[in-house]
């Protein structure tokens, strides 16, 4: 008899878990959800992190609010993100950058990329285009990459910020030509373009997202894409190889995290969500405006990425002789 009772306890007890776990994940989100973005409002992630925002609201009649923390090399933004209650509510779309560049160049990191972040779901993969002034000296990538290889000091670059995939991309690119361009950092992309169309930078590695108004304006242009194949979208720009420079390819990607420690219900939640989105027609079209590739996959494969990009990244800032700082 007592083995019966307790059986029935048991039996009641599973039930009380496992429904109260089904309720937790059909709740979820049940207020506002908050998105943290390191880059400017003017950055392609953070518009497409915005653009998430807007649909996500709409599919859960809750507010999603994208605030922007740009500057320091994104670390104000992770570190608020790694402090937050892992809910769910508390999320940071982050990429290569922050988490698989920072690390190997930065001392004193206040964040663990693996250890303090759970992560939900990737977004998009993205390459590089060569951006010149449209009314600028150089024509073709032939053209830019024959002064540098004269005079490396006569060209500079501008990039992002130290430890931004255009720094690691410029450097790589120096070191397949045998050049030392001078590089210059700035804490927002608008202010990369309008030193390129004052004459006071010649060149920038941005993504079309960034690029933005400048380029749809007609006033910069592309002289060559960071793929190995031409955009869809941009068939009039060529590869590096295909423009008369060496076969250099860089990309990019950006996804969401949470705090690490997050429940799995809410992980597949976010995740099945913005896959979703990812199929979206609109979604789709509005990120290959930005020359974004719609990436769908699990958390898993995110974490996966992950690891190997900060592995990869690590052993080319080291080949490089490249210092943390």
């Amino acid at each position: 008899m007592q083995d019966n009772v307790t059986a029935f306890a048991l039996a009641i007890l599973v039930a009380l878990v496992t429904s109260s776990m089904v309720a937790y994940g059909q709740g979820y989100p049940a207020r506002p959800v908050h998105i943290t973005s390191p880059y400017s409002t003017s950055a392609g992630p953070d518009l497409v992190a915005r653009l998430f925002a807007d649909r996500l609201s709409q599919t859960w009649k809750q507010p999603v609010i994208v605030e922007s923390k740009p500057g320091g090399s994104g670390i104000a933004a992770l570190e608020s993100v790694k402090r937050a209650s892992p809910d769910g509510y508390e999320l940071v779309i982050a990429g290569d950058p922050q988490l698989a560049i920072n690390p190997s160049l930065l001392r004193n990191l206040p964040y663990d990329p693996i250890a303090d972040f759970t992560p939900i779901a990737l977004l998009y993969r993205t390459p590089f285009f060569v951006m010149v002034a449209t009314n600028g000296p150089f024509k073709t990538l032939g053209d830019l990459l024959d002064v540098a290889k004269r005079d490396s000091r006569a060209v500079s670059s501008g990039i992002q910020y130290v430890g931004s995939a255009s720094h690691l991309g410029v450097l790589r690119l120096d070191q397949m030509l045998g050049t030392h361009m001078l590089h210059v950092a700035f804490k927002e992309n608008s202010q990369i373009f309008s030193a390129i169309l004052n004459g006071d930078l010649q060149w920038a590695f941005a993504t079309m997202g960034s690029s933005g108004a400048f380029y749809r304006s007609g006033r910069i242009k592309a002289l060559a894409v960071s793929s190995a194949e031409r955009m869809s979208g941009f068939a009039d720009i060529p590869t590096f190889r295909e423009a008369g420079g060496p076969p250099f390819e860089l990309n990019a990607w950006a996804a969401f995290f949470g705090p690490r420690g997050m429940a799995a219900e809410t992980v597949t939640i976010l995740n099945r969500e913005i896959n979703r989105l990812l199929h979206d027609a609109v979604i789709q079209e509005r990120l290959a405006s930005f020359g974004f590739v719609p990436a769908a996959g699990t958390s898993q494969s995110l974490g996966e990425l992950l690891q190997s990009d900060f592995k990869r990244n690590g052993e080319l800032i080291r080949a490089l002789g490249l210092q943390p700082e």
